[in-house]
């Protein structure tokens, strides 16, 4: 697959284009306030996979109605959330290699106290795993937005580990996924600054910050279901 050529993609419309829906508030609220339900959050992964085969078809509006096949999405957002599972595997493990070192060290500390050698040691050994997980939760991410695509165009659980087919997605629209990647983690550190501030605020400041956290993480789902839906074109 070469380099993509599709034609409409607009970096300012991946970041804006939910705002041209004329009930775009209550379709946003709506994936917030379900975004906050443990397992019947599943619903806003299958709602975004929709939105992806309305841009890839050209539909419109691009925001579904979320009375329309709300079943069909919780089933569709499950397994999404089965395939980012299975490729988070590798954090889970190497979380798990990480607290080796936290475990020595205090059973070090009990018996005679750690040396300053040893401190040093394992500081630098959780440094470079954590190094290791940073960039892998990157890679996971343009990773995944390559899977989703295959997903969502084949139709198939199987599709998400097709390999050959997932690098070839990547590899063509990595201009797309590093912009769309650095706008989620913008996103991410200034929404949760605020939410960190708004948290101090007494009685309703924590509400607030939880709306917020909410509502943009839905939002950010949207952003990154643009860009799938303009690379699933190409496919």
């Amino acid at each position: 697959m070469s380099e993509s050529t599709t034609s409409g993609y607009s970096f300012g419309d991946n970041l804006t284009y939910m705002l041209k829906d004329a009930k775009w508030v209550s379709k946003v609220l709506v994936g917030a306030l379900l975004g906050v339900v443990p397992i019947l959050n599943f619903v806003t992964g299958g709602y975004a996979l929709k939105v992806i085969n309305n841009i890839r078809e050209d539909q419109e509006p691009v925001l579904p109605t979320w009375g329309d096949g709300f079943g069909k999405y919780w089933t569709e957002g499950l397994m999404l959330f089965v395939i980012g599972l299975v490729y988070s595997i590798p954090l889970w493990l190497i979380g798990m290699i990480s607290g080796v070192p936290l475990a020595i060290m205090g059973a070090s500390a009990d018996q005679n106290g750690p040396s300053d050698a040893l401190g040093a040691l394992f500081a630098g050994t959780s440094c470079i795993i954590g190094l290791i997980a940073f960039v892998y939760l990157i890679l996971m991410v343009f990773w995944l937005q390559g899977a989703i695509v295959n997903y969502a165009v084949r139709g198939n659980f199987g599709a998400a580990f097709a390999f050959g087919e997932i690098w070839a997605i990547v590899k063509a629209n990595v201009s797309k996924m590093v912009l769309t990647v650095a706008a989620v983690v913008v996103a991410s550190f200034v929404v949760g600054l605020l939410a960190g501030v708004l948290a101090f605020i007494p009685c309703c400041g924590w509400i607030a910050a939880m709306v917020i956290s909410f509502a943009t993480s839905f939002y950010i789902l949207l952003v990154m279901a643009y860009t799938c839906g303009f690379i699933a074109k190409d496919i």
